[in-house]
């Protein structure tokens, strides 16, 4: 599936997602719980490193604090083989299962008013960060041809790639032609 964001950037699709801790499908109609925690990377020898991921109802609920006496669980209901949680991602109280920016899947987390939009992932953070700072290209006509640049990153200079070859190949022959005495 590709992201509505980048058409050419592959999204995992929300039916493909996978809770961090158990390893099953949070599939179409879940709701993906976001949370901070720690995880194992593939080797041997390696540390645990800070990770936000993606945690099934059935894990958040296992480890969260008990509803009514607000006591936390034992610890070893927030870690699974390669993931350990501590808490949902943001600050105050658990918001409304909302969908992703990127892919759509609903997505719970803190009501931190720092994080204005509800991402799932670190691909669909990145997808809508690329939207928002160019995509579009600057809009400025081409140096060469004269045509507005409409694609690529906003400090693009260049409308196509055989113009980029051209400037280079005008400046190669300009350098030369001032070395040679």
């Amino acid at each position: 599936m590709a992201s509505p964001h980048h058409p050419r950037k592959a999204l995992p699709a929300a039916a493909d997602r996978c809770c961090a801790q158990c390893e099953k499908s949070l599939g179409r109609a879940a709701v993906g719980y976001l949370v901070e925690g720690i995880a194992r990377p593939p080797g041997r020898r390696r540390r645990w490193q800070p990770r936000r991921a993606l945690i099934c109802r059935t894990c958040y609920r296992a480890g969260s604090a008990h509803p009514r006496s607000g006591l936390t669980r034992p610890q070893d209901a927030r870690r699974g083989r390669n993931f350990e949680w501590f808490a949902l991602v943001g600050r105050g109280t658990p918001l409304p299962p909302t969908p992703c920016a990127g892919c759509g899947l609903k997505t719970v987390r803190g009501g931190d008013p720092l994080l204005r939009r509800v991402t799932c992932s670190a691909a669909c953070r990145t997808a809508l960060t690329r939207v928002r700072r160019g995509g579009g290209g600057s809009g400025r006509p081409c140096p060469v041809c004269g045509r507005p640049v409409t694609t690529g990153r906003a400090d693009t200079l260049y409308d196509r790639a055989a113009c980029r070859q051209k400037a280079y190949r005008t400046r190669r022959k300009d350098e030369d032609a001032h070395a040679q005495p």
